[in-house]
């Protein structure tokens, strides 16, 4: 995801998720697969579903919001947080040595 006139790198992708696990709550995680499938099964009755690339990117942000979610299940959102604020310092131990 790239907004225009701001440079990255892949040193800035692992701080975005962090500050991203931090925003979002693990039961908002937890539900957005069957939230996005219900949007989806609704839109399936509309003409734009009749685009098939949009279907196939459709069913890839499902399966990748499904991924997330398994990789995410065994934690608890007090674990996701600690996590985060141990990566913080040690991002901070790293940009200061």
């Amino acid at each position: 995801m790239q907004n225009e006139n701001v440079k990255t790198s892949h040193t800035d992708v692992m701080p975005a998720m962090a500050e991203f696990l931090m925003e979002v709550s693990l039961e908002d995680i937890k539900k957005m697969p069957a939230t996005f499938q219900f949007i989806f099964d609704l839109e399936l009755e509309t003409e734009n579903m009749d685009d098939v690339t949009l279907r196939i990117e459709v069913m890839r942000a499902i399966r990748d919001l499904k991924t997330l979610t398994d990789k995410l299940l065994p934690f608890t959102d007090e674990v996701i947080e600690k996590g985060v604020k141990e990566f913080r310092q040690l991002q901070k131990c790293c940009k200061n040595a």
